[in-house]
C-alpha cells in the first residue's frame, strides 16, 4: 500500500534511489520468482496516488486487474481516503481470491490417514453441487500435490472457487474416485 511516491531516507550515496523504474522492476523480477505483487493506492484529493507509477507496478508484478488496464492505468486498486476502511476491505477481498492458489488440504480421519483411492471433490455454489473430476493432466479438474496431504484444483474447477467467496469446496473421503 502506497501513495506512489517512491522515497528513502538517505539518497546522497545513489540519487536514482528513489527511482519509480527501480520499483517496477523489482516487482517484475519478484513475478518471475512466483512472487506476485498487488498494489494498492492511497487517493487524499491532493496528494494521492500516481496511476502512471502503481499500474506500471501492478502490471510487472503480474497483478494487472484487467487485461486493458494498462491503457488507463488503472491496474491497481485505488483506496480513497473518504471511503478508505469500504476500499480496503473490497480490494483486500478481490485480492484475496487472485491470490489464493486452489490447493486444499485433504481431511485426516480419526487415528489414521485417509485412503486416497476412494477421495472425491466437489464445488458448492448458488447454482448447486458438482463434483470435479481427477484430472492428471492438470488442465480442468483436481490431483494431489506432491506431498499427497492436499489436493490442487486446475482450469474451471479453480476458476469456479475464485469466481465467488462464497463458493465452498468439499472433500469426500469414503467414496471410489471419480474420474482418472
Amino acid at each position: 500500500m502506497t501513495d506512489g511516491y517512491p522515497t528513502s531516507c538517505d539518497s546522497t550515496g545513489d540519487p536514482t534511489t528513489n527511482d519509480i523504474q527501480r520499483v517496477i522492476d523489482a516487482a517484475a523480477d519478484g513475478s518471475k520468482q512466483g512472487v506476485r505483487t498487488f498494489v494498492l493506492g492511497v487517493i487524499d484529493g491532493t496528494k494521492g496516488a500516481r496511476p502512471d507509477y502503481l499500474s506500471p507496478i501492478a502490471e510487472a508484478g503480474g497483478t494487472a486487474r484487467t487485461s486493458t488496464c494498462k491503457s488507463t492505468d488503472d491496474c491497481f486498486y485505488a483506496l480513497n481516503n473518504k471511503t478508505f476502511s469500504q476500499d480496503l476491505n473490497a480490494a483486500l477481498a478481490q485480492i484475496e481470491l487472485q491470490a489464493f492458489d486452489c490447493s486444499f488440504e485433504i481431511p485426516q480421519p480419526n487415528g489414521g490417514t485417509p485412503d486416497l483411492s476412494k477421495l472425491n471433490v466437489q464445488i458448492e455454489t448458488s447454482q448447486g453441487t458438482q463434483t470435479i473430476s481427477r484430472d492428471t493432466t492438470h488442465q480442468g479438474g483436481w490431483d494431489f500435490l506432491s506431498n499427497q496431504t492436499h489436493i490442487q484444483l486446475y482450469g474451471d474447477a479453480c476458476t469456479t472457487i475464485k469466481a465467488d467467496a462464497a463458493n465452498k469446496v468439499d472433500i469426500v473421503v469414503g467414496c471410489t474416485t471419480q474420474g482418472h
